[in-house]
């Protein structure tokens, strides 16, 4: 209990004890990037956004929506330690103002085409990556995978910003034009995922591996492992740290690791 209410609730937010110190405009771009095309859509009806909220009809939904964007926002920017997954819970927030936005009135023609902007700009951007830009901050590793995914993410958003501009005026098609990259970002983005995954995985599994397991592994792997006696001397003093959890349970899970690994490798 304490843990829960003191460490991971008050020491979070009041001290930076979880190390998760950032500046107070930390989760403004990623609110951007996570939520984009989205956001644009919501930003460009405040206008109307303000206007209906004068009216008795939309007032209570409109300010329940208001504040469940804003307040937790405000919170976790004053919080002192900051992660992206924070800002999970004001997701579907953007998402019921972004579906209340192309409910009529005119300002979804001008949200979808600011819309169809932003995905231009991350076209651009993703052509950079395609091109070369910032590649000395790319591991060796991921190079090849980058080079893949980038064009696919630039043809995806310049389709996407195509269709989002010449159907703004379609509330049920210009959404979905919008839409396009985020449907198939998981398939487009699989090669770059899959390359992190497959070194994150094994360069884990290894570290905690190559005390005990490493010839197992590397029989696995397809080299010969021998064996060499030694002598074993008796112990002079103090007490032996091997037990039952460390010498027995703990290697059987290891080797459970070190099968999936070895079958998803080799």
């Amino acid at each position: 209990m304490r843990y829960a209410l003191v460490t991971e609730t008050w020491k979070r937010i009041t001290s930076d004890v979880m190390d998760g110190s950032q500046p107070v405009w930390f989760f403004l771009p990623i609110l951007f990037l996570g939520t984009s095309p989205w956001i644009v859509v919501v930003t460009a009806s405040v206008r109307r956004w303000v206007r209906e909220v004068r009216t008795d009809a939309e007032r209570p939904k409109l300010i329940s929506l208001s504040l469940w964007l804003v307040l937790p926002l405000i919170f976790f920017c004053l919080s002192q330690s900051k992660r992206p997954v924070y800002l999970l819970p004001v997701v579907p927030a953007v998402a019921l103002l972004t579906a209340w936005s192309w409910t009529g009135g005119s300002g979804r023609w001008r949200g979808a085409r600011v819309a169809a902007v932003v995905w231009r700009l991350f076209a651009v951007l993703f052509f950079a990556f395609w091109g070369g830009a910032g590649a000395d901050r790319i591991s060796v590793e991921l190079a090849e995978s980058v080079a893949i995914v980038a064009p696919r993410l630039t043809v995806a958003n310049l389709i996407a910003a195509l269709g989002g501009w010449l159907l703004a005026g379609h509330r049920k098609l210009a959404p979905m034009a919008l839409s396009l990259p985020l449907v198939f970002f998981p398939a487009l983005m699989a090669p770059l995922t899959n390359a992190i995954a497959e070194g994150r995985s094994g360069r884990i599994l290894a570290t905690v591996a190559r005390d005990h397991l490493t010839p197992a592994m590397a029989v696995a792997a397809g080299f010969r492992a021998g064996e060499h006696p030694v002598r074993h001397r008796p112990r002079q003093g103090g007490v032996s740290s091997c037990g039952l959890r460390k010498m027995l349970w703990r290697p059987m899970v290891d080797l459970l690791g070190v099968y999936w690994y070895c079958r998803r490798r080799f």
